[in-house]
């Protein structure tokens, strides 16, 4: 994914196809104690939800490489295949619908743990500061667990990990979009996508109160 052929052209979708009749996505289990705290202190936070994670080999693919190195993998079917897959689903603990078909944006990995911080402050129907001891630094705890969650995925190697999400409801799982994160973090030098996923069950005066408290 990482040795680009800038002068390639488009792949047929033919070829597309043909990658998706017969790939499928292997489970890999890499060492990522920071992921497991920070899925943990995120499910913490979803009173009436929870948080999973999983992370997998992307199938080798020149295809897929064409797509994944212009950022447009959506373009490729890749969201709708990779979370519908049998492993996915399983080690999600998802039922996935035949075509799940979320829209995803397309963000740097540089936001990454700002966006995993907001997730643990924000993100869930229960304050996080109700779910750890302290009463001062609440926020700085959050940047924490989210800058190590980070570092476990990254490694540093900015420019070769992408991220993607939603708040989209793409299965039955998830709940109203107010309380709903996909994050799909692309490695391209690994091979690798990690996959978080959290859901709520909430309100939206409970979400309005929860900004407006943060605000404070």
């Amino acid at each position: 994914m990482l040795d680009v052929d800038w002068t390639a052209s488009k792949p047929p979708l033919a070829s597309v196809d043909d990658l998706w009749r017969s790939a499928a996505f292997d489970l890999v289990s890499p060492e990522a104690p920071a992921v497991r705290r920070y899925v943990d202190a995120l499910s913490a936070t979803r009173a009436s939800g929870d948080a999973r994670w999983c992370c997998v080999r992307v199938p080798d693919s020149p295809a897929l490489d064409w797509f994944a190195a212009r950022n447009c993998l959506a373009d490729a079917d890749f969201f709708a295949h990779l979370l519908r897959d049998d492993a996915v689903a399983r080690e999600l603990g998802l039922a996935v619908p035949e075509r799940p078909e979320p829209t995803m944006t397309v963000e740097s990995a540089l936001t990454l743990d700002g966006v995993l911080a907001e997730q643990l402050v924000n993100g869930g129907s229960r304050s996080f500061a109700d779910t750890v001891a302290q009463k001062y630094g609440i926020f700085a705890e959050a940047k924490r667990l989210a800058a190590a969650c980070r570092d476990d995925v990254v490694q540093e190697r900015y420019e070769e990990v992408t991220v993607h999400r939603t708040r989209e409801a793409w299965c039955e799982w998830f709940g109203d979009p107010t309380w709903n994160l996909t994050l799909v973090a692309v490695d391209r030098r690994y091979r690798w996508a990690w996959v978080l996923v959290a859901t709520d069950d909430g309100t939206l005066a409970a979400a309005a109160d929860r900004a407006a408290g943060s605000a404070d």
